[in-house]
């Protein structure tokens, strides 16, 4: 529906009678999309968690994979060829270590992720999302499901490859050695996205941009000075009086949103660490560089009152980006709901697995379980602070007699609508539940 109204607009305006009757009978038909990048690193993720859960008995995994599906081949099969898909696309880059050998959009097309707007990815080619938040996962995934086939359908395993011509997973299969090798070498893709700034060069960067009249009013100019960044210095004693705060004395490490048409980061701090939160587990150096920018108030970090910004392009020092990624742009600075409860989910594994850690190697992990905790309870407070409000698609915010509250995107100057019914507007549902537990745990 949300495809088909502006043509249904259309027809209605220009008093086309046939194209609306066509139109509405076929509101119910599916559009069928293939631009999108993401999925195929996702599905093994799902079955993963699917075929290896203690929570489904070995014989409905089975029946599962035996079922013949519409493709008229059975699921196994299926999953099999997404499998060989998957390290097909993955092979480049394991083979050469060439950053623009890495996942990228298809074509010319601008979108192809989950930030599916012409300007979502700051005209990045390479997104941050799919080569780092997902490639090395799934690629776990495909081993670890493996050898849950090679124990219950071990038959099969050695027969569809054959069948099917799936030659990469074929190959995968009898060097599993050269997967291990792949997976690490994935695993190391983040270093192509790593941006790293000084203390000298944030304050001028975050400087020029607090200053810039036409990207800030002078209330929220305001606003944005008085910030405490840490141990009661301000974001005004860091940029005018040079007073650095221990989180920033040895400057800003993030990763950048995309990487350009040649395999350059584009340095736009975003949100989309929270696939590695919630997929990974994650040793205390990344984890503590993570959980910085998820600290550090905007316009140095992404944490608002109003929730977990989408993208800050303070940082960027690009005029350009900081316009079209304010908080009037549809993957801008802005918040959405589905990635602020991700992002909780992510922390709420990182807790489990972190508390556990701290019981043999008590220092090296609990220092960070306070962090930790504090992350998280931010997050989910949101619902508790801001009600339905947070059941919106995405929400941007305003600042009114100095303090910053959420509101409806959408409308005014913005760049698109926000459709505030979607299939993850129940998304604060999975964390309100799983967070309460975790915080009630000491």
């Amino acid at each position: 529906v949300y495809d088909k109204l502006p043509q249904l607009l259309k027809a209605k305006r220009e008093g086309n009678v046939m194209e609306v009757r066509r139109i509405l009978s076929s509101l119910s038909k599916p559009v069928y999309d293939y631009k999108m990048i993401d999925d195929d690193f996702m599905l093994p993720i799902v079955s993963k968690g699917y075929l290896l859960s203690d929570q489904v008995s070995r014989e409905e995994k089975l029946s599962f994979l035996k079922q013949v599906n519409k493709r008229g081949e059975t699921n196994l099969t299926s999953l099999l060829r997404n499998f060989n898909l998957v390290l097909e696309k993955a092979e480049r880059y394991y083979k050469s270590g060439d950053p623009r050998d890495m996942i990228r959009l298809k074509g010319d097309l601008p979108v192809g992720d989950w930030r599916d707007s012409e300007n979502g990815l700051a005209g990045g080619k390479y997104p941050l999302s799919v080569n780092v938040g997902l490639v090395a996962s799934s690629l776990k995934a495909v081993r670890d499901t493996l050898t849950f086939l090679r124990g219950n359908l071990p038959q099969e395993l050695r027969r569809i490859p054959d069948e099917r011509g799936l030659n990469s997973l074929k190959f995968y299969l009898e060097h599993p050695d050269k997967l291990e090798e792949m997976i690490s070498v994935w695993e190391g893709a983040e270093k192509h996205f790593s941006v790293r700034l000084s203390p000298e060069e944030v304050r001028r960067r975050v400087k020029r941009f607090v200053e810039d009249e036409e990207l800030l009013s002078p209330e929220e100019r305001e606003y944005l000075l008085n910030q405490d960044i840490s141990d009661g210095i301000t974001l005004r004693d860091f940029l005018y009086k040079g007073k650095v705060p221990p989180v920033l004395k040895d400057g800003l490490e993030f990763l950048a949103l995309s990487l350009d048409e040649n395999g350059k980061p584009i340095p736009v701090m975003n949100s989309d660490i929270s696939f590695l939160l919630f997929n990974e587990t994650l040793p205390p150096e990344k984890l503590d560089k993570y959980l910085k920018i998820l600290e550090l108030p905007y316009p140095l970090g992404l944490r608002t009152p109003v929730g977990i910004l989408t993208a800050n392009p303070v940082l960027s020092d690009d005029k350009k980006l900081q316009r079209i990624l304010n908080k009037d742009g549809y993957h801008g600075t802005v918040v959405w709901a589905w990635q602020d409860v991700l992002l909780g989910l992510g922390l709420i594994n990182q807790l489990k697995l972190y508390r556990e850690k701290a019981k043999r190697y008590q220092r090296r992990y609990s220092k960070l379980l306070p962090r930790i905790e504090g992350a998280l309870r931010e997050i989910a407070s949101l619902k508790e602070r801001y009600g339905s409000f947070v059941n919106n698609e995405l929400w941007s915010f305003q600042v009114r007699d100095g303090k910053m509250i959420p509101v409806p995107y959408g409308g005014g100057t913005s760049e698109t609508e926000a459709n505030p019914i979607q299939l993850w507007s129940t998304a604060w549902l999975s964390l309100s539940k799983e967070s309460q537990e975790a915080l009630g745990k000491r």
